[in-house]
């Protein structure tokens, strides 16, 4: 999906053109981004997806450890890199 679509998406959803991309070589692809964390909270709701107030990046890493994920492996950044050389 490029940003044009999710862009377009997020502009439909918040009730007209709110968001855009911003020109070559600007820091910010979103031109509002209250109505982008208006529309991602709307979307956890929906999902479920409630924020811990205990979640650390040491306790992120002791998970993973515990599910086999070896670290020196790489998998996460090799998955996302795949991603994006997809589209």
């Amino acid at each position: 999906m490029t940003h044009g679509r999710i862009l377009s998406h997020f502009n439909n959803r918040c009730g007209g053109n709110r968001m855009a991309i911003a020109e070559r070589g600007s820091t910010s692809l979103l031109a509002d981004k209250g109505d982008l964390r208006r529309l991602m909270a709307e979307q956890n709701k929906l999902m479920g997806v409630t924020r811990d107030p205990t979640a650390t990046g040491e306790r992120a890493q002791a998970m993973s450890l515990a599910l086999g994920i070896r670290p020196e492996e790489n998998s996460l950044s090799r998955g996302i890199i795949e991603m994006r050389d997809e589209g």
